[in-house]
């Protein structure tokens, strides 16, 4: 069997100006690790707006 590709996506009301994006985390942080994870395990991911639909956040999976 080939690869493939499977896109997710998520969408809510999220806000034009509030982008989520990675940040820094240290072994003491609560959190920062979510999106270091997507970033490591996918092939890509991102975000788009639109302001009748909202903040869509997306993440590409490469499978085999």
């Amino acid at each position: 069997m080939g690869d493939g590709l499977v896109h997710i996506e998520v969408i809510d009301k999220g806000s034009p100006v509030n982008v989520p994006a990675m940040r820094p985390a240290d072994n003491d942080s609560l959190g920062g690790r979510g999106l270091a994870w997507v970033d490591f395990l996918s092939s890509g991911w991102g975000t788009d707006y639109d302001p009748e639909i909202g903040r869509a956040v997306w993440v590409q999976l490469t499978y085999r």
